[in-house]
């Protein structure tokens, strides 16, 4: 015997298969909002990180920062005491030369034949006006000065004639340049 089935068996199968795929579609669907969804939470969580991470770097920045600052003031109060201290030394190693100038320039003086009446010194040279017995006096200080440790050209800027006391005297101005030691 012969069995017709008059049911449609395409109809069912078609609605079957179309069940199955709207089950995968919203399942491919539902996976792929997890993995968006899954990436949001993890960008959200990575976000959230980097500003906190951003925040310290930017405190610690903020310490550096102050940090740097107090050795920048430290270098230059440290440059300010480096001249200072060279200021102190210059002084130190200079303090005695007046007076070695000074004990050297009575030694150098011809005794009883001239006398100074005005020193003048700035760093460079030293400027003698003074009043001598005779030319010669002069021409003896002159040479005596540049003989001398401290002097390394004398030049004679004026002598003239002038009467002190009825005694008829020579008044002179020196300049004297200095020699480096």
């Amino acid at each position: 015997m012969i069995k017709i089935n008059l049911l449609p068996y395409r109809d069912t199968k078609k609605k079957s298969s179309l069940k199955k795929e709207l089950l995968l579609y919203i399942s491919v669907a539902g996976v792929f909002i997890a993995a968006i969804a899954a990436f949001h939470v993890y960008l959200a969580v990575s976000t959230d990180d980097l500003e906190r991470l951003m925040k310290d770097s930017e405190g610690r920045l903020s310490e550096l920062t102050k940090a740097a600052g107090e050795i920048d003031k430290v270098k230059g109060d440290r440059t300010s005491l480096e001249k200072k201290i060279a200021i102190i030394r210059n002084l130190e190693e200079n303090r005695l030369k007046p007076v070695l100038l000074l004990d050297s320039l009575s030694t150098l003086i011809p005794a009883g034949q001239l006398w100074f009446t005005n020193m003048a010194a700035n760093e460079v040279d030293l400027k003698i006006d003074g009043v001598a017995r005779d030319n010669e006096a002069i021409a003896r200080l002159m040479k005596n000065l540049e003989r001398s440790v401290y002097f390394r050209s004398v030049d004679l800027v004026a002598s003239k004639q002038i009467v002190i006391g009825g005694t008829k005297l020579q008044g002179f101005t020196l300049t004297c340049a200095f020699k480096k030691v």
